[in-house]
């Protein structure tokens, strides 16, 4: 059986405001280590 938990999981949210289309963009980065 295979455990998928081993891996460290990291999940960046950063929310950015663009001032040229003037609304909130959502940034997402995910990667493993």
């Amino acid at each position: 059986v295979l455990d998928c938990d081993t891996e460290t999981h990291l999940y960046d949210f950063h929310i950015i405001y663009s001032a040229s289309y003037r609304v909130p963009i959502l940034y997402f980065r995910g990667y493993n280590i």
